[in-house]
């Protein structure tokens, strides 16, 4: 394998180690989220951005080369390689192997590369909603406990009104029934807010709970793709090579 493959390879193991720990369950979101801020990193992409875009455009012209280095080794007549010499056709059917070998090694490489950028974007999306929610439930706790005093208020100017003498105090009697009146309207504005407040809770849940669904789709096409990342093809061709070549060692 060539340099350039080495380094490539290298990158696409580092990107399926990178997908595993964000993967994994260990760092909350909200800590991700942190991480992703802060002024150490931001300032380390901001200046290896350049030289990253350069590698990424490296990887897919080598992906282009390798496209056509299988469409140059595929459309050989079959009768032309049968009638070569054995030692001929083992070369073409070698280069056709690394050729393909090379074309899923790039084509994984850029595929992670943007279920990496997706990921990132979830994570930090999921954090912002968890943030979110926090907020609202500090409101709905807070509009809980107004609502819980207000009525509370409201039982007891009912219980003063029904203990005083109505026919001396009538003139405290209409105040008390003015804030009555005052404390109900504003128990309706408070009970208003919370239902708006519970709403909004519902949506930030529906979207929690979407994001969260397209969260492990990815994982499983990742999963998928890891699965399929050598096909059948390529498997006998390393299996007639190792045979027929033993001492071949790869360029």
């Amino acid at each position: 394998m060539g340099l350039q493959w080495t380094v490539v390879a290298s990158f696409l193991y580092c990107e399926m180690l990178l997908i595993l720990i964000l993967y994994s369950s260990l760092i909350s979101p909200s800590r991700w989220q942190k991480i992703f801020k802060s002024h150490l990193l931001n300032c380390t992409i901001s200046y290896l951005n350049p030289c990253f875009l350069v590698f990424i455009i490296f990887i897919v012209i080598l992906f282009a080369d390798a496209i056509h280095e299988i469409r140059k080794y595929s459309d050989y007549d079959t009768h032309a390689i049968a009638n070569m010499v054995s030692t001929t056709s083992d070369k073409m059917h070698m280069k056709l192997f690394r050729a393909q070998r090379n074309f899923y090694i790039s084509g994984f490489s850029l595929l992670f590369w943007l279920i990496i950028r997706r990921l990132v974007m979830l994570i930090s999306q999921q954090a912002r909603l968890h943030l979110d929610s926090e907020v609202l439930e500090e409101q709905l706790q807070s509009a809980d406990a107004a609502i819980k005093k207000c009525m509370k208020e409201n039982k007891v100017q009912q219980e003063v009104v029904s203990q005083v003498d109505v026919a001396g105090l009538i003139p405290n009697k209409k105040e008390l029934e003015t804030d009555i009146a005052k404390v109900i309207k504003e128990l309706e504005i408070v009970r208003k807010a919370l239902d708006e407040c519970l709403s909004e809770m519902q949506c930030v849940k529906d979207k929690a709970e979407g994001l969260s669904h397209e969260y492990r789709h990815l994982l499983t096409e990742h999963e998928q793709m890891q699965c399929s990342c050598f096909p059948p093809r390529v498997k006998r061709f390393a299996v007639i090579y190792a045979w027929r070549l033993p001492n071949l060692k790869p360029s």
